[in-house]
Protein backbone atom coordinates (compact mmCIF):
# COMPACT_ATOMS: atom_id res chain seq x y z
CA UNK A 1 0.00 0.00 0.00
CA UNK A 2 2.78 2.45 0.98
CA UNK A 3 3.95 2.27 -2.92
CA UNK A 4 0.77 3.92 -4.09
CA UNK A 5 1.14 6.18 -1.51
CA UNK A 6 4.71 7.71 -2.07
CA UNK A 7 3.99 8.01 -6.08
CA UNK A 8 1.02 10.23 -5.78
CA UNK A 9 3.04 11.72 -2.91
CA UNK A 10 5.96 12.49 -5.21
CA UNK A 11 3.08 13.65 -7.97
CA UNK A 12 2.02 16.08 -5.28
CA UNK A 13 5.23 17.87 -4.11
CA UNK A 14 6.56 18.41 -8.34
CA UNK A 15 3.78 20.12 -8.92
CA UNK A 16 4.91 22.80 -5.44
CA UNK A 17 8.68 22.01 -5.47
CA UNK A 18 9.08 23.42 -9.24
CA UNK A 19 8.74 26.77 -7.93
CA UNK A 20 11.53 26.55 -6.27
CA UNK A 21 13.88 24.79 -8.81
CA UNK A 22 13.83 23.30 -11.96
CA UNK A 23 12.38 20.25 -12.11
CA UNK A 24 15.09 17.64 -13.91
CA UNK A 25 17.55 14.48 -12.98
CA UNK A 26 18.13 15.47 -9.75
CA UNK A 27 16.45 15.98 -6.04
CA UNK A 28 17.20 17.74 -3.14
CA UNK A 29 15.71 21.02 -4.66
CA UNK A 30 16.77 22.94 -1.90
CA UNK A 31 20.15 22.65 -2.65
CA UNK A 32 19.55 25.05 -5.68
CA UNK A 33 18.04 27.73 -4.12
CA UNK A 34 18.76 31.74 -3.50
CA UNK A 35 18.78 31.69 0.41
CA UNK A 36 18.59 35.84 0.68
CA UNK A 37 15.95 38.44 -0.84
CA UNK A 38 19.16 40.06 -2.52
CA UNK A 39 20.52 37.42 -4.87
CA UNK A 40 16.98 36.20 -6.04
CA UNK A 41 15.91 39.91 -6.62
CA UNK A 42 18.95 40.33 -8.64
CA UNK A 43 18.15 37.48 -11.06
CA UNK A 44 19.04 34.26 -8.70
CA UNK A 45 23.10 35.64 -8.67
CA UNK A 46 25.33 34.79 -5.73
CA UNK A 47 28.86 36.91 -7.02
CA UNK A 48 27.90 39.40 -4.52
CA UNK A 49 26.97 37.60 -1.67
CA UNK A 50 28.92 37.73 1.35
CA UNK A 51 28.58 36.75 4.56
CA UNK A 52 26.09 33.33 5.77
CA UNK A 53 24.45 33.92 2.41
CA UNK A 54 26.90 33.01 0.07
CA UNK A 55 27.09 29.22 1.21
CA UNK A 56 24.53 28.61 -1.36
CA UNK A 57 26.20 29.82 -4.26
CA UNK A 58 30.35 30.45 -3.48
CA UNK A 59 31.58 29.38 0.11
CA UNK A 60 34.52 31.17 -0.39
CA UNK A 61 32.11 34.81 0.35
CA UNK A 62 31.20 33.50 4.11
CA UNK A 63 35.02 35.10 4.83
CA UNK A 64 33.43 39.00 4.78
CA UNK A 65 36.10 41.26 3.10
CA UNK A 66 38.16 43.18 5.57
CA UNK A 67 38.03 45.32 7.27
CA UNK A 68 34.58 43.94 8.25
CA UNK A 69 34.06 41.76 11.42
CA UNK A 70 31.58 40.45 13.64
CA UNK A 71 29.53 37.79 14.14
CA UNK A 72 26.55 37.46 11.33
CA UNK A 73 22.96 35.85 11.88
CA UNK A 74 20.87 35.99 9.03
CA UNK A 75 17.32 34.79 8.48
CA UNK A 76 14.91 34.28 5.68
CA UNK A 77 11.50 32.88 5.45
CA UNK A 78 10.32 31.88 1.32
CA UNK A 79 6.63 31.34 0.26
CA UNK A 80 6.00 29.62 -2.58
CA UNK A 81 2.80 27.63 -3.77
CA UNK A 82 0.55 25.38 -2.78
CA UNK A 83 1.74 25.60 1.39
CA UNK A 84 5.81 25.30 0.54
CA UNK A 85 7.69 27.44 2.66
CA UNK A 86 11.82 27.12 2.79
CA UNK A 87 13.59 28.90 5.66
CA UNK A 88 17.12 29.53 6.36
CA UNK A 89 18.97 30.36 9.56
CA UNK A 90 22.76 31.22 8.83
CA UNK A 91 25.25 32.27 11.94
CA UNK A 92 28.68 33.21 10.79
CA UNK A 93 31.43 34.29 13.47
CA UNK A 94 35.33 35.07 13.05
CA UNK A 95 37.64 32.78 14.06
CA UNK A 96 40.59 35.69 13.28
CA UNK A 97 41.32 38.71 11.13
CA UNK A 98 41.37 35.95 8.01
CA UNK A 99 39.56 32.83 8.69
CA UNK A 100 35.50 32.68 9.21
CA UNK A 101 33.39 29.73 10.63
CA UNK A 102 29.58 29.60 9.56
CA UNK A 103 26.89 27.22 10.52
CA UNK A 104 24.19 27.14 8.30
CA UNK A 105 20.21 25.26 8.51
CA UNK A 106 18.08 25.19 4.95
CA UNK A 107 14.81 23.41 4.67
CA UNK A 108 11.87 23.52 2.92
CA UNK A 109 8.75 21.97 3.57
CA UNK A 110 5.66 21.23 1.68
CA UNK A 111 2.22 20.90 3.86
CA UNK A 112 -1.22 19.25 3.48
CA UNK A 113 -0.49 16.95 0.80
CA UNK A 114 -3.33 14.79 0.46
CA UNK A 115 -3.08 11.18 0.59
CA UNK A 116 -4.94 8.86 -2.00
CA UNK A 117 -4.87 5.22 -2.78
CA UNK A 118 -7.85 5.22 -4.70
CA UNK A 119 -9.88 8.33 -6.62
CA UNK A 120 -12.20 9.80 -4.26
CA UNK A 121 -12.13 12.34 -0.81
CA UNK A 122 -8.46 12.43 0.56
CA UNK A 123 -7.78 10.07 3.13
CA UNK A 124 -5.96 12.59 4.97
CA UNK A 125 -2.76 14.58 4.94
CA UNK A 126 0.55 15.11 5.86
CA UNK A 127 3.53 17.39 5.33
CA UNK A 128 6.91 16.47 3.31
CA UNK A 129 10.32 17.94 4.47
CA UNK A 130 13.83 18.61 3.15
CA UNK A 131 16.67 19.59 5.30
CA UNK A 132 20.49 20.80 5.03
CA UNK A 133 22.41 21.54 7.99
CA UNK A 134 25.60 22.72 7.20
CA UNK A 135 29.02 23.65 8.09
CA UNK A 136 31.10 26.24 6.25
CA UNK A 137 35.28 27.25 6.82
CA UNK A 138 36.12 30.43 5.09
CA UNK A 139 39.68 31.74 4.84
CA UNK A 140 41.54 35.03 3.20
CA UNK A 141 44.53 33.94 1.29
CA UNK A 142 45.34 37.29 0.25
CA UNK A 143 44.22 40.92 -0.31
CA UNK A 144 42.34 39.65 -3.40
CA UNK A 145 41.81 35.73 -2.75
CA UNK A 146 39.02 33.90 -0.44
CA UNK A 147 38.26 30.36 -0.75
CA UNK A 148 36.05 28.43 1.21
CA UNK A 149 34.82 25.05 1.91
CA UNK A 150 31.18 23.38 3.30
CA UNK A 151 30.24 19.82 4.53
CA UNK A 152 26.66 19.61 4.79
CA UNK A 153 24.02 16.80 6.66
CA UNK A 154 21.30 16.15 4.66
CA UNK A 155 17.65 14.40 5.19
CA UNK A 156 14.64 14.12 3.27
CA UNK A 157 11.37 12.61 4.67
CA UNK A 158 8.39 11.63 2.15
CA UNK A 159 5.19 10.18 3.85
CA UNK A 160 6.81 7.28 6.23
CA UNK A 161 10.08 7.40 4.02
CA UNK A 162 13.29 8.54 4.95
CA UNK A 163 16.53 9.37 3.61
CA UNK A 164 20.26 10.94 4.70
CA UNK A 165 23.15 11.65 3.38
CA UNK A 166 26.11 14.05 2.96
CA UNK A 167 27.58 16.88 0.26
CA UNK A 168 30.86 18.57 -0.27
CA UNK A 169 31.10 22.67 -1.31
CA UNK A 170 34.13 23.92 -2.42
CA UNK A 171 34.54 27.46 -3.99
CA UNK A 172 37.39 30.64 -4.62
CA UNK A 173 36.68 34.29 -5.31
CA UNK A 174 38.75 36.60 -6.69
CA UNK A 175 39.17 40.73 -7.31
CA UNK A 176 40.14 40.72 -10.44
CA UNK A 177 42.87 43.79 -11.55
CA UNK A 178 40.09 46.00 -12.94
CA UNK A 179 39.21 48.01 -9.63
CA UNK A 180 35.53 47.28 -8.41
CA UNK A 181 35.60 43.59 -10.30
CA UNK A 182 35.38 40.10 -8.83
CA UNK A 183 35.02 36.55 -10.01
CA UNK A 184 33.97 33.60 -8.29
CA UNK A 185 33.71 29.95 -9.06
CA UNK A 186 32.56 27.17 -7.42
CA UNK A 187 31.63 23.53 -7.54
CA UNK A 188 28.41 22.14 -5.35
CA UNK A 189 26.63 19.38 -4.26
CA UNK A 190 29.26 16.63 -4.52
CA UNK A 191 27.99 14.00 -1.84
CA UNK A 192 24.92 10.93 -1.85
CA UNK A 193 21.99 9.90 -0.11
CA UNK A 194 20.78 6.87 1.55
CA UNK A 195 17.48 4.59 -0.06
CA UNK A 196 14.36 6.67 -0.16
CA UNK A 197 12.02 3.34 0.00
CA UNK A 198 13.72 1.98 -3.51
CA UNK A 199 15.75 4.28 -4.97
CA UNK A 200 18.66 6.53 -4.06
CA UNK A 201 17.95 10.32 -4.83
CA UNK A 202 20.57 11.92 -7.07
CA UNK A 203 21.98 15.28 -5.51
CA UNK A 204 21.84 18.64 -7.70
CA UNK A 205 25.80 18.37 -8.29
CA UNK A 206 26.41 21.87 -10.40
CA UNK A 207 29.27 24.24 -11.24
CA UNK A 208 29.00 27.59 -10.80
CA UNK A 209 30.56 30.73 -11.73
CA UNK A 210 29.69 34.62 -11.43
CA UNK A 211 31.06 37.87 -12.14
CA UNK A 212 30.31 41.28 -10.48
CA UNK A 213 31.09 45.12 -10.40
CA UNK A 214 30.97 48.25 -8.05
CA UNK A 215 30.88 51.31 -9.44
CA UNK A 216 30.38 54.31 -7.38
CA UNK A 217 29.68 57.75 -9.51
CA UNK A 218 28.64 60.03 -6.74
CA UNK A 219 29.23 59.86 -2.63
CA UNK A 220 25.54 59.25 -2.10
CA UNK A 221 24.74 56.21 -4.62
CA UNK A 222 26.70 53.22 -5.21
CA UNK A 223 26.15 50.93 -8.13
CA UNK A 224 26.17 47.33 -8.77
CA UNK A 225 25.74 44.40 -11.31
CA UNK A 226 26.51 40.68 -11.40
CA UNK A 227 26.38 37.60 -13.62
CA UNK A 228 25.79 33.82 -13.01
CA UNK A 229 26.40 30.89 -15.32
CA UNK A 230 25.66 27.30 -13.58
CA UNK A 231 26.22 24.01 -15.36
CA UNK A 232 23.81 20.94 -13.08
CA UNK A 233 25.49 18.19 -14.30
CA UNK A 234 22.59 15.25 -13.63
CA UNK A 235 20.15 17.73 -15.74
CA UNK A 236 22.76 18.38 -18.50
CA UNK A 237 21.87 21.91 -18.89
CA UNK A 238 23.02 25.64 -18.13
CA UNK A 239 21.41 28.54 -16.33
CA UNK A 240 22.20 31.63 -16.27
CA UNK A 241 21.01 35.27 -14.07
CA UNK A 242 22.22 38.72 -14.14
CA UNK A 243 21.35 41.45 -12.04
CA UNK A 244 21.47 45.30 -11.06
CA UNK A 245 20.94 47.22 -7.55
CA UNK A 246 21.34 50.63 -7.24
CA UNK A 247 21.97 51.86 -3.37
CA UNK A 248 20.97 55.33 -2.04
CA UNK A 249 23.08 57.02 0.54
CA UNK A 250 24.07 53.24 1.85
CA UNK A 251 20.68 53.22 3.05
CA UNK A 252 17.59 51.99 0.83
CA UNK A 253 18.50 49.91 -2.42
CA UNK A 254 16.26 48.75 -5.37
CA UNK A 255 16.78 45.72 -7.44
CA UNK A 256 15.82 44.46 -10.54
CA UNK A 257 17.20 40.35 -12.28
CA UNK A 258 16.50 37.79 -14.60
CA UNK A 259 16.94 34.25 -14.93
CA UNK A 260 17.85 32.05 -17.87
CA UNK A 261 17.41 28.85 -19.11
CA UNK A 262 14.52 27.90 -16.30
CA UNK A 263 10.97 27.11 -17.27
CA UNK A 264 9.58 27.72 -14.20
CA UNK A 265 11.49 30.87 -12.93
CA UNK A 266 12.60 34.29 -14.79
CA UNK A 267 12.04 37.80 -14.14
CA UNK A 268 12.78 39.01 -10.39
CA UNK A 269 12.59 42.69 -7.84
CA UNK A 270 13.32 44.08 -4.94
CA UNK A 271 14.12 46.51 -2.13
CA UNK A 272 16.60 46.58 0.54
CA UNK A 273 17.17 48.90 4.22
CA UNK A 274 20.25 49.07 6.16
CA UNK A 275 20.50 50.79 9.11
CA UNK A 276 23.30 50.29 11.58
CA UNK A 277 23.51 46.60 12.78
CA UNK A 278 20.28 45.80 11.17
CA UNK A 279 18.88 44.99 7.35
CA UNK A 280 16.32 43.65 6.03
CA UNK A 281 15.84 42.25 1.98
CA UNK A 282 12.47 41.63 0.38
CA UNK A 283 12.32 39.68 -3.01
CA UNK A 284 9.96 38.92 -5.55
CA UNK A 285 9.60 37.03 -8.53
CA UNK A 286 7.23 36.37 -11.13
CA UNK A 287 6.91 32.42 -11.54
CA UNK A 288 5.85 30.96 -15.08
CA UNK A 289 3.22 27.96 -16.33
CA UNK A 290 1.12 29.76 -14.48
CA UNK A 291 2.84 29.31 -11.23
CA UNK A 292 1.73 32.56 -9.53
CA UNK A 293 4.32 34.52 -7.63
CA UNK A 294 7.39 33.97 -4.65
CA UNK A 295 8.11 36.25 -1.56
CA UNK A 296 11.17 36.39 0.02
CA UNK A 297 12.08 37.96 3.23
CA UNK A 298 15.76 38.38 4.63
CA UNK A 299 16.58 39.59 8.09
CA UNK A 300 20.30 40.38 8.43
CA UNK A 301 22.04 41.48 11.96
CA UNK A 302 25.89 42.08 12.51
CA UNK A 303 26.81 42.04 16.09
Amino acid sequence: MIRPIVCLTIISMAGALIASAQVGNSGMPLLKLSVTGRSLAMGYTSALEDGPGAIQGNPAGVQYPAPSSGTRLLFTHQEWIQDARTEFLGASTPLSDSQTLCLSLLTTTVSNIEIRTVPGPAEGTFTSRDLALGLTYAQELSEEVRAGVTVRYLYQKIFVNDATGYSFDAGVRVGLPVEGLDAGVAILNLGQMTVLQQERTKLPAMARGGLSYHYKPIDDISLAVTGDLVRIFPEKRFYGGVGGEVWFQQVVALRLGNEFGSDARGFAAGLGVAYEMFSLDYAFAKLSQDLGTTHTFTLGLVL
